[in-house]
């Protein structure tokens, strides 16, 4: 194998590694900046504290809720 052929081989392997350190960075960063759509259940006629239970899923982490316009809020175990 000839000196030319041998450092182009080289640079296309390091231009491979360092491509694909790209693409698994970008595919990591992806899950940290994605946000998923959250679905909340509960009863939608609740409009008073009345201990009612919300659930939540899509979500992977603790979350805020409020109950737009109305000053109302969901606490971490889902209750109004």
């Amino acid at each position: 194998m000839s000196a030319t052929k041998k450092n182009w081989s080289i640079k296309n392997i390091r231009l491979t590694s360092v491509l694909l350190l790209l693409m698994v960075m970008a595919f990591f960063f992806s899950f940290a900046t994605h946000s998923h759509a959250i679905t909340i259940t509960g009863s939608e006629t609740v409009t008073t504290n009345s201990n009612t239970a919300y659930t939540a899923t899509g979500c992977s982490g603790s979350v805020s809720w409020s109950v737009t316009g109305t000053g109302a809020s969901i606490n971490s175990n889902g209750v109004l």
